[in-house]
């Protein structure tokens, strides 16, 4: 009976992810056609349906396979997805890195600069105008550009790396999921990292937050695996993980040093038995941190300037401050909050929707994951839930929640702690439904009001 009861949560889990990707195509096109004044271009539709097309029928196809056929079907499908999404920015934008490339153009030429250098003048050359954290992708690409040049072949032997990079890191994702749910389970967790849109445009894009994510899910994995198997080859691969991220975003590595040092300290008896103030503390100093990291970068100026650019990039319309914390608040707990129409300037955000849809639909259950976690003191889970909170208090100290690119570091530990949170939920019948229905409600009309400020400005 346990078995049955099983694989109809699984089957329904199945079932939810093809109504979330249904949903959102037919509540874009919805939008679109109702408020044609601002609805998004052909070539954003063609795009997002392609790539939400392809993750629909990765994860049917992924649920029959074995493990190992299905590692095998991300690389195919990424290699072939990102293959066909250049060809379609040459065809689109007449370049091979998207729509308004920045950041790529400037990866792109520092590979080009430092391709026939010794790595001791490369970091030279790049240590004249850049921070540590821009190291780790311009010197992937001098490896890429050396060996393959920098045209078309260079270009392409890129996304070949980056589907290795993706299906190393679906494999770590995976093995993280088995310390914490069934196999079948973490299956899933893996296909959908795997296929996830954003993760496949960030490829042809031209930018470094695969091989990031890479590192940052290694450095987890690791951390998670040495609470159980207290090895020195675990903790220095931990150790060297988190080291690798300093080569793509600094305070990253901080976040995950914490979150080993952290799930360590809370399972010290007198601190278990005083969780609550533990956890206050904890709060408090985190908090401290970032305010000494703002201050770090410019204070209470630089810290204006950040809602300045909030409120005029990210919410166009909305001109009030209080609104634009309420919404910046709300976007880390839950978001972002998905631009499904607009101006025709936020194209590049359009393009990768879909994983910020799906991120606003799990993040309910990710909160109620994270209640079960601490009310039944699912200790191994604690680690995730620390990196989480931190990367979070950062976002919205610096008002980068709406920024997809800026979430997606704390996105495969949220599908993780969500997955758990609906196992807990859908014990209890009446709860799951009412919960299910209530927060899609809520989700819905959230977006809607939320892209409402295009047409009430008309």
């Amino acid at each position: 009976m346990d078995i049955v009861r099983q694989d109809k949560k699984l089957l329904f889990l199945y079932r939810g992810i093809c109504f979330i990707l249904l949903f959102y195509i037919l509540y874009s096109l919805f939008l679109n056609f109702a408020f044609s004044d601002f609805a998004i271009t052909y070539d954003v539709i063609f795009i997002q349906s392609f790539l939400c097309v392809g993750m629909l029928f990765v994860i049917l196809l992924g649920k029959k396979l074995e493990i190992k056929s299905c590692f095998i079907l991300i690389f195919l499908y990424q290699c072939l997805a990102t293959f066909v999404l250049r060809e379609l920015f040459y065809i689109f934008y007449n370049n091979p890195f998207g729509y308004g490339p920045m950041d790529s153009v400037t990866y792109h030429e520092l590979g080009i600069a430092i391709k026939d250098m010794s790595l001791q003048k490369a970091t030279s050359y790049l240590a004249e105008s850049y921070n540590y954290d821009d190291y780790g992708f311009p010197l992937i690409l001098r490896w890429a550009y050396k060996f393959f040049d920098s045209g078309k072949a260079g270009l392409n032997s890129v996304l070949v790396l980056n589907a290795i990079v993706v299906v190393f890191s679906s494999l770590f994702l995976y093995k993280l999921g088995l310390f914490f749910m069934k196999v079948s389970y973490a299956k899933l967790l893996m296909l959908l990292w795997g296929t996830q849109p954003y993760i496949v445009y960030l490829a042809p894009r031209g930018i470094k937050e695969n091989f990031f994510l890479f590192c940052i899910m290694g450095a987890m994995y690791f951390c998670c695996l040495f609470q159980q198997k207290k090895t020195l080859w675990t903790f220095f691969l931990f150790i060297a993980f988190s080291v690798s991220t300093i080569l793509f975003r600094m305070p990253i590595f901080y976040m995950l040093i914490f979150s080993f040092f952290l799930s360590w300290a809370i399972r010290i008896p007198s601190i278990q038995k005083n969780l609550l103030l533990f956890s206050l503390v904890g709060v408090m100093i985190i908090c401290v941190s970032f305010r000494i990291l703002v201050d770090y970068i410019g204070g209470d100026e630089q810290g204006m300037l950040f809602l300045d650019t909030f409120l005029s990039n990210r919410l166009s319309t909305f001109n009030d401050q209080s609104t634009a914390m309420g919404i910046n608040i709300i976007s880390g707990l839950i978001g972002p909050i998905p631009d499904i129409i607009g101006p025709v300037y936020k194209n590049n955000y359009f393009l990768y929707n879909f994983t910020v849809f799906f991120k606003i639909c799990i993040s309910g259950f990710f909160l109620v994951g994270s209640y079960y976690i601490i009310r039944n003191k699912e200790y191994k889970y604690f680690a995730l839930l620390f990196y989480i909170l931190m990367h979070t208090i950062m976002l919205v100290a610096v008002f980068w929640t709406m920024d997809t690119r800026y979430q997606l570091p704390q996105l495969p530990f949220v599908m993780l702690i969500a997955l758990y949170g609906y196992s807990q939920i859908s014990k209890y019948k009446l709860t799951h439904t009412f919960f299910f229905s209530g927060y899609a409600l809520l989700v819905v009309t959230l977006i809607f009001f939320f892209n409402y400020r295009y047409i009430s400005s008309i």
